[in-house]
């Protein structure tokens, strides 16, 4: 029964768009552009921030007053020396070995919504996953005042790690 009125509430396809539309100016909502060929004869120019992913789901997280905390969280992962990929149309951050890139350690949405693969933590780092998830499972969703102890055990976890 959720399936069938999760089914009724997606699209089957994505709306066409007419070649013969111009799209105008994005709203600072986020909603979809708008904008046709009367109104407007010049090409779509998008934003910085639409074409950097980075920076819409920091904008993002800004929106939802996780923004601080959001950025630490990415900011110290680098700091270990671990890939955050950021892509077009992810709602999330892939945190990922440099070496494997496809393979998310962790992810972490602009909300703090978050998932920790142990078993790949594990591997990676040479700590049992019974430490990682007693260190990095915080639930499915970090609280903005758990995000500097969690930073820490992301820290002590990572900070013997040579890259792999």
């Amino acid at each position: 029964m959720i399936f069938e009125k999760i089914k009724q509430n997606i699209p089957d396809a994505p709306p066409q768009i007419q070649h013969s539309q111009i799209v105008s100016k994005s709203s600072s909502t986020g909603a979809a552009p708008t904008g046709d060929k009367a109104t407007s004869n010049k090409a779509v120019t998008l934003t910085k921030e639409k074409r950097n992913p980075e920076e819409w789901l920091n904008s993002l997280a800004d929106q939802r007053g996780t923004g601080r905390e959001f950025r630490l969280v990415v900011k110290v992962a680098r700091e270990l020396g671990l890939f955050a990929r950021f892509q077009n149309n992810w709602w999330i951050v892939m945190i990922t070995n440099p070496r494997n890139k496809n393979d998310a350690l962790i992810e972490i949405s602009s909300d703090l919504a978050i998932w920790i693969n142990s078993k790949q933590i594990a591997e990676y780092t040479g700590n049992p996953a019974e430490l990682i998830n007693e260190k990095l499972n915080y639930g499915s969703r970090i609280s903005t005042d758990q995000v500097d102890q969690w930073i820490e055990n992301l820290k002590e976890l990572f900070s013997h790690q040579n890259g792999g």
